[in-house]
């Protein structure tokens, strides 16, 4: 019995080794250039460019779609 557990917790701490290398290993999203914005289901574009002016986030942000969110942020 004490055998097959040390089996498991062998194979178990392997797997997260195995898993901690393949992620340090990708090449994150910025440096790549394939930054991929989120998918809203269900969203108004117009209101959501309506809401960006109405707050002043073009101010600040750099927002694709919005002339005037330009900025540095």
């Amino acid at each position: 019995m004490q055998t097959g557990r040390m089996w498991l917790l062998g194979f178990l701490l392997l797997a997260v080794l195995l898993m901690a290398t393949a992620c340090t290993l990708q090449e994150p999203a910025e440096q790549t250039g394939e930054i991929e914005p989120p998918r809203v289901v269900g969203g108004d574009a117009e209101r959501g460019a309506e809401a960006i002016r109405t707050y002043g986030c073009d101010s600040c942000h750099t927002i694709p779609g919005i002339a005037t969110a330009n900025a540095l942020v």
